[in-house]
């Protein structure tokens, strides 16, 4: 059988467990009001009776009528036993209530849920039955409704006893016979021979659309196909979830009714019967309605039906959307806020942020994203990358006209960076690809524009007029893009103020405790407007100590306009970074004596590598002045630095810096990254992988890999698992885990047993001789899978790095 509930404000079918019929209506009007209440203390008799106010009185006590049903507070290992429930003394502002448990009591849970109304409401009929005296036994009496309804009506029901309140008198009550035009109401005292029972009533409300201020109503069908539960406290019990949750645990109202069929022989006569039905457990989101019947253990027990109300107030999160990742809570049942996670586990299953922040697990991160007001994703899962860079030389191709500024785009691979955090850009202006090593170039300033996670701008300004030709090369950028700071080192960014002209100077400070001597520093500037080549400008570090410096910047050309909009980059480490920087250093520049016309009036020095180097290293350099000892303040200074020749032993800085009375001692710093793979291969922690471009069956690709004194991909971290899969840019790619020599136990083709896997759901699966694993991709979360060797994937090769 089914229950379909029929949501009245907005004529939505809804169905509930395919087994009851719901109706949403509107709020409620003044006449009607509800409540509910526990007895909270123990009564050694189980009766216990109190007065309760309505929350508004009504202008009379005419015609006032309340229903009222039982249920108790949540205890899901337990069936409670039933209790009856009546009313008496009806007044205008308050009523009597009375409860009678049976069983062993309830040790203070019995909650009392009520409704009240006055007269009879829009679409429904009201009346009381009354019952002339008897003494024992079920008596039942007739009610005809006042006109025929268009189908079978629900039916909702309470006693009510005249004068006294006696316990005597507490009755099993239900219907009998329900059909369009009438029912039997019939009463069973609860306790057997109990005396004389006299003026009992029964208040009713017969309906078949829902009444104001009633969330839901329907009926329930209890089947009774078998002998009730133990477990059940021989009741027949079934729960119901809400279609949608209330604020708190809502008022429900029950009423059972039962169809006596006397053509089967089996079917139970109301007069040797009683039916007794409660809400046993009422929650937000559900009720458990549980009856009980006269039949026992071992006799048929016949099919009965619930008719039942639920009203109050639905949570008003009901349809509320928050950003960041909140949570809405209701603060009243008007009132719905959006809240971020108070708390969250502390177990670790860390995910990394678009922002590169790795957070212990998912709640973390939304707790975070919450409290930032953040809309970052999670990029991966597992920790971070702490130090995602990327490095390169990027030859200038086109020789400027005077004065001009070259700029060009230089390409990311995006993968390396997480989309939300920003990329810092350091550049040294180089003549790594000019012939003549002994010759030295005008200076030149350089700066970056336009950074995205997948290229930068790159701008070149030569001071001078370009009278000194130098053939068809201008000029070489050493560049190492990245996020984060290296392990040991600090990174930042800092936006220097609005100036017209000559130098302008900020104080960075270092954490205090993190250097124990002056670190080497690293300096560039990035500019937010695009090709304005008047805001061309040198760039030096001045006073470097352990806990600051300061960053000076001053315009190529003199009285060159306003120049805002520039930003610098930089980086300070004391222990070198491995194995991105090899090596580092500074070149000290006495500047005791007057530049030659060798040089092209610069001060160079050369320095010779610590090693030899298969292929030519990147080379980042910046200028470093102190005004200790008298030396010119950077106020009237200005200061260039650059590189001549790069090769694989070594290299030439030059610096140009004005001149005052003197030329200041300085120092060049610089560090050296060289390439830590073979060509065409890429570093991962410790590692050296190759991806392809074509596919390749599983033996195929390992077999080329070990052509090439590598293996195929052996993974020993999330972290690892998605650099890998990241290189694939989301296709479906070979690794070297297999069971090809044991069904059923993977190994690596290194020989190491799996230690970290990262399988989908319900894989492996070996369906059909599936021996080879794949990763699935980004789109399926780095997840893997196993598949048939034969298949053809792309693939990475690994290998350890170059010492």
């Amino acid at each position: 059988m089914g229950m379909s509930w029929r949501l009245s404000l907005f004529s939505t079918l809804l169905i509930l467990y395919a087994v009851c019929c719901l109706a949403q209506l509107p709020r409620v009007p003044i006449d009607y009001q509800r409540g509910k209440f526990n007895f909270t203390n123990t009564y050694p008799s189980l009766h216990h009776c109190s007065i309760k106010q309505f929350p508004e009185a009504y202008p009379d006590a005419l015609n006032i009528r309340v229903l009222a049903s039982i249920s108790h507070k949540i205890d899901p290992m337990n069936i409670h036993d039933p209790s009856v429930v009546w009313t008496s003394n009806i007044t205008r502002t308050n009523f009597k209530i009375c409860v009678l448990e049976s069983g062993i009591g309830t040790n203070g849970s019995v909650i009392v849920n009520w409704v009240s109304f006055r007269g009879t409401p829009t679409g429904a009929l009201t009346g009381t039955a009354s019952f002339i005296p008897f003494t024992s036994g079920t008596k039942c009496t007739r009610v005809d409704f006042a006109k025929r309804f268009a189908s079978v009506p629900k039916v909702l029901a309470s006693v009510r006893q005249g004068g006294n309140s006696r316990s005597q008198d507490a009755m099993n009550m239900w219907l009998e016979d329900l059909t369009e035009d009438h029912f039997r109401v019939c009463l069973r005292e609860v306790k057997t021979f109990d005396g004389k029972h006299d003026n009992l009533k029964v208040d009713w409300l017969s309906f078949i659309t829902g009444q104001g201020g009633w969330t839901y109503y329907g009926q329930i069908d209890f089947e009774n196909t078998a002998a009730p539960l133990e477990e059940d406290n021989f009741a027949f019990c079934k729960v119901f979830n809400f279609s949608e949750s209330f604020y708190a645990p809502p008022v429900v109202l029950v009423t059972v009714n039962h169809h006596y069929d006397s053509h089967n022989a089996h079917s139970v006569r109301p007069e040797v019967n009683a039916l007794s039905t409660w809400a046993d457990e009422t929650t937000r989101s559900s009720v458990r309605v549980c009856i009980k019947d006269m039949a026992g253990m071992e006799n048929q027990h016949d099919p009965v039906k619930v008719d039942l109300a639920v009203i109050g107030d639905l949570d008003p999160c009901i349809n509320v959307t928050c950003d960041f990742h909140g949570t809405c809570k209701a603060f009243g049942p008007f009132d719905p806020r959006c809240i971020c996670e108070p708390s969250c586990p502390s177990f670790e299953d860390p995910v990394c942020s678009s922002n590169g922040t790795t957070y212990d697990n998912k709640c973390k991160y939304r707790q975070e994203m919450c409290r930032l007001s953040s809309n970052q994703t999670i990029y991966h899962p597992g920790d971070c990358t702490g130090f995602p860079s990327q490095k390169g030389r990027h030859q200038l191709h086109q020789n400027p006209s005077w004065a001009e500024a070259v700029c060009e785009d230089v390409l990311l691979d995006s993968s390396y960076f997480y989309p939300d955090k920003s990329i810092h850009v350091q550049v040294t202006v180089n003549h790594a690809n000019y012939s003549d090593p002994t010759f030295v170039h005008d200076a030149m300033v350089a700066w970056v524009e336009n950074v995205r996670n997948d290229s930068f701008t790159v701008c070149v300004t030569q001071a001078g007029r370009n009278e000194r030709q130098t053939g068809s090369s201008f000029a070489s950028i050493d560049w190492l893009a990245y996020q984060g700071a290296p392990e040991g080192g600090v990174s930042g960014g800092m936006d220097m103020p609005t100036w017209w002209t000559g130098t302008s100077c900020r104080t960075v400070s270092l954490p205090a405790g993190k250097f124990k001597t002056a670190p080497t520093v690293l300096v560039s500037a990035e500019h937010e407007k695009r090709g304005i080549k008047h805001d061309a400008s040198t760039i030096w570090i001045e006073d470097v100590s352990k806990t600051s410096f300061r960053i000076c910047i001053r315009e190529l050309q003199n009285f060159d306009g306003a120049h805002k909009g520039i930003h610098m980059d930089w980086m300070a480490f004391e222990v070198i970074y491995r194995p991105l920087f090899r090596e580092h250093g500074a070149l000290y520049f006495p500047n005791s004596k007057r530049p030659t016309k060798d040089f092209n009036y610069a001060f160079c020095e050369d320095i010779k590598f610590a090693r030899y180097y298969n292929d030519t290293p990147e080379v980042l350099l910046s200028a470093n002045h102190s005004t200790g000892g008298g030396n010119l303040d950077p106020l009237y200074n200005s200061i260039s630095s650059w590189a001549e020749y790069v090769n694989n032993t070594g290299f030439r800085a030059c610096v140009k810096e004005l001149y005052i009375q003197k030329h200041d001692p300085l120092s060049v710093t610089y560090a050296v990254l060289p390439d830590i793979c073979e060509a065409g291969w890429s570093y991962y922690d410790g590692h050296c992988y190759l991806t392809s471009e074509q596919c390749a069956s599983w033996t195929n690709a390992s077999t080329i890999c070990r052509s090439m004194n590598s293996h195929l991909a052996v993974v020993k971290s999330q972290e690892e698992n998605v650099y890998i899969q990241r290189r694939h840019n989301g296709a479906k790619a070979w690794i070297g885990l297999n069971d090809i020599a044991n069904e059923g136990l993977f190994a690596w083709v290194d020989g190491i047993r799996n230690q970290f896997s990262y399988w989908a759901t319900n894989q492996p699966n070996n369906f059909k001789n599936q021996d080879c694993v794949h990763t699935l991709g980004v789109r399926e979360g780095y997840k893997w899978n196993d598949v048939d060797c034969l298949a053809c994937h792309q693939y990475t090769c690994e290998k350890g790095m170059e010492v």
